[in-house]
């Protein structure tokens, strides 16, 4: 494995940061707060080939200087029952929209035995576990996952129509820490491939196809093509209902739609 320089900072230098960088990027104080936050605790579960944590905040600039996300979006509540809940995030943060939908979702569990708050509208809201590891927080199963754009073939085809369809599951365990899963629903990420191929090293045949549709083990053949579901057609039956779960029911995009337009990423 390559040998990357690291630095050590201390996670109190790391928040400063982190929180300066949001705020110079005109993010409001409440959303800094919460999304700073959230990028911290991806980073201090680091992997290589994982492309969340601090590393995405040039990402989000660009994002934000675009147009693509606005930081100072209103959240709002569309429709609302006690166990339920309808929002737009109106092409804010996601991260910041599924944190407070989450948060909704378990003071609506508290009354109700069960919350679920449905968000449309929106844009990338990071690692899932972030979401669902709310939920331990007050004695709570927390439960978050999210469509995204189209990367996924279906089974026994070669173009992608569906996202790596996140899910995390995070379960109080009385133990100090909860018991969490956090996965897409493809075998693998764009961004484990992109190691391997910093790496060198070549990758296994049943992470993504290439442009014409073959399994591959070369990851910069693979980037251009379509990746391979979970399970083989049982990822992508997962993420296929996951968009259902998401984006239909919700009223917003889901197959081809999420990502289709750089204005509005339009992400359930």
């Amino acid at each position: 494995m390559t040998k990357v320089p690291m630095t050590a900072v201390s996670l109190e230098s790391l928040r400063g940061f982190v929180f300066d960088i949001l705020r110079a990027m005109g993010v409001p104080e409440e959303e800094a707060e919460i999304f700073g936050s959230a990028l911290i605790f991806s980073e201090l579960r680091f992997h290589p080939g994982h492309g969340q944590g601090v590393k995405k905040l040039r990402r989000y600039q660009s994002r934000f200087a675009e147009g693509g996300i606005d930081p100072t979006a209103p959240w709002e509540i569309l429709k609302e029952s006690p166990a339920l809940a309808l929002v737009s995030a109106n092409n804010g943060i996601g991260t910041v929209a599924a944190t407070r939908a989450m948060r909704l979702a378990i003071e609506k569990s508290k009354v109700c035995g069960i919350g679920q708050v449905i968000v449309r509208d929106s844009t990338h809201f990071g690692s899932s576990a972030v979401h669902a590891c709310l939920g331990p927080e007050t004695g709570c199963i927390g439960i978050a996952m999210t469509n995204a754009g189209p990367e996924m073939a279906p089974w026994g085809g070669r173009e992608g129509v569906v996202g790596t369809n996140p899910w995390g599951i995070a379960v109080p365990t009385g133990l100090g820490f909860p018991a969490v899963l956090d996965i897409a629903l493809t075998t693998a990420g764009k961004g484990m491939m992109n190691w391997h191929a910093a790496e060198g090293w070549p990758m296994p045949r049943d992470w993504a196809l290439t442009p014409e549709g073959e399994e591959t083990d070369d990851p910069h053949a693979a980037m251009a093509g379509a990746l391979l579901g979970i399970g083989q057609y049982k990822g992508y039956g997962l993420a296929f209902m996951t968009d259902v779960l998401t984006g239909v029911i919700g009223g917003g995009g889901y197959g081809l739609t999420p990502y289709a337009d750089p204005k509005k990423w339009d992400v359930s």
